[in-house]
């Protein structure tokens, strides 16, 4: 073999390897792109079902607390209902408390 054939031979191993690492490149690519993909995926699924769950906690615990406040506003008028009412006894320290003044 003349020099010549090695340079030849040299440059085409050297295309070749090229060639290679550029198939490489586009696998290793197409693989992370995959990859990402897949994880956005799982992402989406873990972050929509835990959106749900904590939508539906919300729901419950916001319809406990408005019944739970329903409860007290009914128990607290009830309450008001039972005491007497002393109109007469309302004006008259009204009254005194603005003529005079305490």
């Amino acid at each position: 073999m003349d020099e010549s054939d090695i340079l030849q031979h040299l440059l085409r191993v050297e295309q070749e390897a090229t060639g290679l690492a550029v198939e490489a490149q586009i696998e290793a690519d197409r693989r992370i792109a995959e990859n990402e993909r897949l994880s956005r995926e799982k992402y989406q699924s873990i972050y929509s079902l835990r959106v749900g769950e904590l939508d539906a906690e919300f729901s419950n615990r916001s319809n406990s607390v408005r019944l739970e406040y329903q409860s007290s506003l009914d128990a607290f008028r009830i309450e008001l209902e039972r005491k007497p009412l002393h109109p007469q006894d309302f004006t008259r320290t009204a009254e005194e408390f603005l003529i005079k003044g305490y």
